[in-house]
């Protein structure tokens, strides 16, 4: 039991370690996208403002909803609504 808690300790600080590192991309991609649209509201507003963006699609009966995006088409952009 003595061996167990600190091995057990050290995986979970490890695993806690790697996962608070984030990879960046290499430099060629770091670069916003021409039809890319990112809206920024406050979260009461979010559900609102996807209804009014893309319709009434089940937006009323799915719970609480925390953000919404849409692809777009290469004529229309590519939509994201955020809090």
């Amino acid at each position: 039991m003595r061996v167990l808690a600190p091995l057990l300790a050290s995986i979970v600080l490890s695993a806690t370690a790697h996962a608070l590192t984030v990879d960046q991309p290499p430099a060629r991609y770091d670069r916003s996208h021409p039809n890319l649209v990112i809206l920024e509201t406050r979260h009461s507003n979010v559900r609102e403002m996807c209804g009014r963006l893309f319709g009434r699609r089940n937006f009323e009966t799915s719970g609480k909803l925390h953000a919404c995006a849409s692809v777009g088409d290469g004529r229309s952009p590519c939509m994201v609504v955020l809090p």
